[in-house]
């Protein structure tokens, strides 16, 4: 793990917004709407990196933080994501973690 986000996730105000979203959240996942119940995620919707990590309105905004079960997480991390912005049945596009577009739109 990098050392900023072994900083970041390990420090007090992390731990402090996680239980936040945690609460407000009632153990539902954002995404699919069920019970977390085991291994889930607090998530950021704008990536953190080393160039905004320190930033708190993007760090530690509970607006800009989701929970999400493992299995959506997952998704979400495995390249799965497509913004909202894109229709997902006409114009399906693969982002990276960065929102950079990993191939060409599928044409038919």
């Amino acid at each position: 793990m990098e050392e900023w986000k072994r900083k970041f996730y390990g420090s007090r105000q992390w731990k402090e917004v996680r239980n936040i979203v945690l609460n407000s959240s009632k153990g539902v996942c954002n995404t699919c709407g069920k019970l977390v119940i085991g291994k889930h995620s607090v998530h950021h919707s704008i990536v953190l990196d080393n160039t905004n990590y320190m930033d708190p309105n993007i760090s530690l905004n509970p607006e800009l933080l989701v929970l999400l079960c493992e299995t959506c997480h997952n998704k979400v991390h495995n390249k799965l994501y497509v913004p909202s912005f894109i229709n997902f049945k006409s114009n399906a596009i693969n982002f990276d973690e960065r929102d950079k577009k990993l191939n060409p739109p599928i044409k038919k």
